[in-house]
């Protein structure tokens, strides 16, 4: 991370949320270990995700599915306005139907389906929804 800011490259940010404190803390050690600690933050919590966005806006969230229960839809719209750039992505939803609503919550940009899970690219920023499903 340190070689890419001393070269005038752009460092990502990310915020992962996810369900528990041990993956959030398993997050932090292998982010540590990277190098990486001061660009990645996690969240265990859907109000503790937004907390963390409206501090700091993440150019990628990663976000465990469940954990936007019970608005998935309400979540990832506030999620977008704290980070209208960012890349958002919503793993582990057990059900299409949901992962349908999250992307028409999120940029208004053609949807594309494929065998992985459902996808939706905007111009400025990207919801992307996999439903956990082979």
């Amino acid at each position: 991370m340190y070689e890419a800011a001393e070269k005038g490259m752009r460092v990502l940010t990310v915020l992962a949320c996810v369900r528990t404190p041990d993956a959030a803390r398993a997050i932090a050690v292998c982010a540590d270990r990277l190098g990486v600690s001061s660009s990645v933050r996690t969240a265990v919590t859907a109000v503790e995700a937004i907390a963390r966005l409206a501090e700091r806006p993440a150019d990628l969230v990663l976000v465990d599915g469940p954990l936007t229960r019970p608005d998935p839809v309400g979540f990832v719209r506030r999620a977008m306005a704290y980070a209208p750039g960012a890349t958002l992505v919503v793993y582990g939803l057990p059900e299409p139907s949901v992962a349908s609503a999250l992307i028409s919550a999120g940029p208004d940009a053609p949807a594309r389906t494929d065998r992985t899970g459902t996808r939706a690219s905007g111009s400025a920023s990207t919801v992307s929804s996999v439903n956990g499903r082979k």
